[in-house]
């Protein structure tokens, strides 16, 4: 039998491939104004979706079922309304970012669902409102603070300087040191970073530049920190009552509230503690924060924020983190004087609200 020439095999073979290639168009077409007909008909088109979750990853996978899924997988309606693109374009997309950027999903969301949420937060610019308390929240250090994005404070790493500038880096203890202004989540994870202060400097006047900076600390009007009391209660930022009882030490040690106000300080210790544990997490997971280094100050800086974002890094893909239960319950802030600054009156009134609706609820639980 006679060998077909090659040359005719490669006319075979073309037209084969172009033969499945029409076929596969008209079957893509037909499923296209298929599903295209089903969603207009049977699927109702959500709203734009909020992306909270909660700590656990069971939440977290429940949500991206209820609120992810449906975007790209349930109407062109819904999927114009959150992405901004039609599932066809999408897809499209997401093959494009696979095939030609190289990316890839990881073991706990897929490719499409990174996609979908990036594009989600281009379109409704909902950065910010994913870390915040949520309405249903039950961890019993958290519900009471709804919106609330986390905990910020300062603490300080040792540095070297020159004669010229000991003055302006050495700490009310004597040390030279560099103040470093962070904020976290309820999970332990840094989302703000600002390394580059002096130890002399004081927190609140860290606070103003980190507001001011091109690159700032970004707070929506509907949400707060948990500050201590040394920032001013003012929109944005929730200290607790002066003149009250506050640290963790005294409430460990079987003391109760008297008061509205000594409630409210007991709920908001144990809730800022998170920011406490995160700097203490972070000296006790990089060896070279513990101590002074010969590193410029500038260096220095660059270090401790290479060891935040490592440490986001382990806390965002590890499920158990071994060093957390290393950590004391109680560990805390120095207890650093309190200053005089003047205080939003709404926001004082917020906070007075607040402790008292979380008093009367304790004593009701208390004598039930």
């Amino acid at each position: 039998m006679a060998r077909i020439p090659l040359s005719k095999q490669k006319k075979i073979a073309m037209t084969c491939i172009v033969i499945y290639r029409q076929i596969m168009v008209m079957i893509m077409a037909t499923l296209l104004q298929l599903m295209y007909l089903l969603s207009i008909t049977n699927i109702k088109v959500p709203k734009p979706i909020s992306f909270v979750f909660d700590d656990t990853l069971e939440n977290r996978i429940t949500a991206r079922i209820l609120n992810v899924r449906p975007m790209i997988q349930g109407s062109d309606i819904a999927c114009l309304d959150n992405l901004r693109m039609d599932r066809a374009c999408f897809y499209k997309l997401c093959e494009m970012l696979r095939d030609v950027g190289k990316l890839q999903g990881n073991r706990n969301t897929s490719l499409d669902e990174m996609v979908a949420l990036f594009l989600f937060t281009l379109s409704h610019d909902t950065k910010i409102e994913e870390f915040a308390v949520t309405k249903n929240c039950q961890d019993d250090r958290w519900k009471w603070f709804k919106n609330c994005l986390g905990a910020l404070d300062g603490t300080h790493f040792k540095v070297r300087v020159g004669d010229k500038d000991k003055v302006r880096f050495r700490n009310r203890k004597g040390d030279l040191t560099t103040n470093v202004f962070a904020a976290c989540t309820r999970d332990m994870q840094f989302i703000y970073l600002l390394p580059s202060w002096e130890g002399s400097a004081h927190d609140n006047r860290v606070l103003h530049d980190a507001l001011s900076r091109q690159s700032p600390l970004k707070v929506l009007k509907v949400n707060y920190y948990l500050c201590d009391a040394e920032c001013m209660n003012c929109e944005g930022f929730l200290t607790p009552f002066r003149g009250q009882r506050y640290h963790l030490s005294i409430w460990k040690s079987g003391a109760l509230p008297v008061s509205a106000g000594e409630y409210f300080n007991m709920k908001h210790s144990q809730a800022r503690n998170v920011i406490e544990r995160c700097f203490g997490l972070l000296n006790m997971r990089w060896g070279i924060l513990r101590q002074k280094t010969w590193y410029p100050r500038k260096t220095v800086s660059r270090i401790i924020l290479a060891c935040a974002l490592v440490h986001n890094f382990i806390r965002t893909y590890m499920s158990i983190d071994p060093m957390e239960s290393l950590l004391e319950d109680n560990i805390e802030d120095d207890g650093d004087n309190i200053e005089i600054m003047e205080t939003s009156g709404m926001w004082n009134a917020f906070r007075q609200e607040l402790a008292n609706d979380m008093y009367n609820a304790w004593i009701q639980s208390r004598n039930t």
